[in-house]
């Protein structure tokens, strides 16, 4: 048995594509149990992708999962944000995170879009005097 098993999935479009890659990798660990690890930390990293909306609703519902609680937004350096939940799961430290816009543009947005929808409002209600 290798690593390169061409039944797995290269991406984890699903829990089970990632369930069955983490099997895949036990399986051979377990083949060989005398490769020397040394006092390894090992650690998994999970950056789902799509619109925020889903990165986020996907990031939330594999840490309510592992943790029973969800992710949640935190300043990064340079005004970045990320919204982001790190657990540990036996001797796996596992951290999953997705780069979000921030609070203050989310609130700027939804301030222009409030704006935009009362204008709309008073310009049709002008226009039909």
């Amino acid at each position: 048995m290798n690593s390169n098993d061409p039944t797995l999935a290269s991406r984890a479009d699903t829990a089970a594509d990632l369930a069955a890659s983490l099997r895949h990798i036990a399986t051979l660990l377990d083949a060989d149990g005398s490769v020397p690890l040394g006092d390894a930390w090992p650690s998994l990293h999970i950056q789902p992708h799509g619109t925020e909306p889903e990165r986020i609703a996907a990031i939330d519902a594999l840490l309510r999962l592992l943790r029973g609680k969800p992710g949640a937004a935190q300043a990064m350096s340079g005004g970045v944000y990320h919204h982001s939940g790190d657990v540990t799961v036996g001797c796996v430290e596992i951290g999953v995170y997705t780069g979000i816009t921030s609070p203050a543009e989310r609130a700027l947005r939804a301030e222009i879009e409030t704006l935009q929808t009362q204008l709309a409002t008073t310009a049709a209600a002008s226009y039909a005097r």
